[in-house]
């Protein structure tokens, strides 16, 4: 009891420092005016609510062209190395277009006339890769050789791995230094690569809100250091999947938008030369809404700590006990099932249980939507989810759920707690908080690109 009260009392101070902070920035100022047009929080104007800088955490438009222009540079590569009918696929958040500013693009690509799958064996717990391997050295070859804009700067070539890869950066012609992921294979265990990132993105399309909460909880994942599945955490993907169940449940999207297709999700307009564009974009990067349409949908600060809370009250809603046996209809015998959360169903449903199993492994089960509609089995995205690690996730959503509620807290209630959550103005406990995270994920960003600032501008 003495530990949750210290724990309250911590981040109800934090809130006030970052009230009195946000106060003494603002009272700084002649007449409490708004900051000089120079000046930057992160290479942009700091946003005047929390809503506004949510907006701001979509990427820019120099960096979605930039994305564009490394996919076109290396489709040239490609057809020069394997044929004119090779070519890149996109896959992963970009293609979901959840993703963030300075997030690596996926790339996958089968060459032409050739057949380089992996072989799986010993029930899938082992891979040869030898091909695949033979195939992306030749390409490392040729990327180290030429001196453009792309640099090889980690390659994992090992024949035992199940998707070995190279990492490249390229420099874009706009400043911007991108990390991509090249890696061979359309079809991965049966699986249309990318199939799970579009099934991702025709429920985002039909729910702004969706896509605006999943930027906010992805980055706060990231900054807390929780999105590491080699690390025994949940994955990028497991996290964007939570946020949109969460969204099936409070019926923000209908689970069945995600059986149709999202016109732009192979490229704009089926251009599979460019990147799919992002979705629920402003009238000033070509889409359809206005900043004020855009401002409705992004959720509060309270619907964000809502999220958090429903995270950390997770046994309360998580099946506990496992469910009963099924009988195989053609033995008779008993077959084992589990627990599994699912887009697909909008529910939380019986699947098979997984075929790997390690010591410690939380009973999470998330299932993805591209193995269920592509092939009709249940895959767990949460495979590497240790049970220590998940506890230790959960804490960690119950701190950011407290803190984001302390602000009504601090001020009381009313309309300058309104004010200090995000809306009405201000923004100031809920702003500072996302402000915080950007200017803490930056830092490291900056650290890994050896101290090169990474450009940003306002969407």
């Amino acid at each position: 009891m003495w530990a949750a009260t210290i724990c309250r009392l911590r981040l109800a101070l934090a809130a006030v420092l970052l009230f009195a902070a946000a106060r003494a920035e603002r009272d700084a100022r002649p007449g409490g005016a708004e900051p000089p047009s120079g000046s930057v929080a992160l290479q942009l104007k700091a946003p005047p609510t929390f809503e506004h800088a949510v907006l701001h955490l979509a990427p820019s438009a120099d960096y979605e062209a930039s994305l564009t222009e490394l996919l076109r540079g290396f489709n040239s590569i490609l057809r020069s190395v394997f044929g004119e009918e090779a070519r890149a696929i996109p896959f992963g958040s970009i293609l979901q277009s959840v993703y963030l500013e300075g997030s690596d693009l996926d790339l996958c690509f089968d060459v032409p006339g050739e057949s380089i799958a992996v072989v799986e064996f010993n029930g899938g717990k082992q891979f040869d890769s030898t091909r695949q391997v033979v195939t992306l050295r030749k390409l490392a070859h040729v990327l180290e050789r030429q001196q453009g804009r792309f640099r090889v700067i980690e390659t994992r070539l090992w024949a035992g791995l199940k998707i070995p890869l190279i990492i490249v950066r390229y420099h874009s012609t706009t400043g911007f230094e991108i990390e991509a992921d090249l890696s061979v294979g359309s079809i991965v265990s049966g699986v249309q690569r990318g199939l799970t990132d579009r099934c991702i993105r025709r429920l985002f399309a039909r729910c702004p809100r969706a896509l605006h909460l999943a930027r906010v909880v992805k980055l706060w994942a990231t900054v807390e250091k929780l999105n590491k599945a080699y690390e025994g955490f949940l994955n990028s993907l497991g996290w964007t999947c939570l946020v949109l169940y969460y969204c099936i449940e409070r019926n923000f999207v209908d689970a069945l938008a995600i059986y149709e297709e999202e016109p732009n999700e192979r490229g704009p307009g089926g251009d599979t030369t460019a990147v799919p564009p992002l979705l629920h974009t402003a009238q000033s990067r070509g889409g359809d809404l206005t900043l004020e349409e855009q401002l409705l949908e992004v959720p509060t600060a309270l619907e964000v700590a809502d999220f958090f809370q429903w995270l950390a009250s997770w046994t309360a809603w998580w099946p506990q006990a496992p469910p009963a046996p099924h009988k195989d209809p053609g033995s008779n015998a008993a077959m084992m099932v589990v627990w599994g959360l699912s887009l697909v169903d909008g529910n939380i449903i019986e699947v098979p249980p997984p075929t790997k199993t390690w010591i410690g492994n939380s009973d999470l089960f998330i299932e993805d939507p591209g193995a269920r509609i592509g092939k009709g089995s249940s895959m767990n995205i949460a495979s590497s989810l240790k049970a220590f690690n998940w506890a230790y996730t959960l804490e960690r959503c119950a701190d950011a759920a407290m803190l984001l509620r302390a602000g009504v807290s601090y001020v009381g209630g009313g309309p300058q707690a309104a004010q200090n959550m995000g809306g009405g103005g201000g923004g100031t406990v809920a702003r500072l908080w996302l402000e915080g995270l950007l200017r803490r994920g930056a830092i490291e960003a900056n650290s890994a690109h050896g101290g090169a600032q990474v450009p940003h501008s306002a969407p």
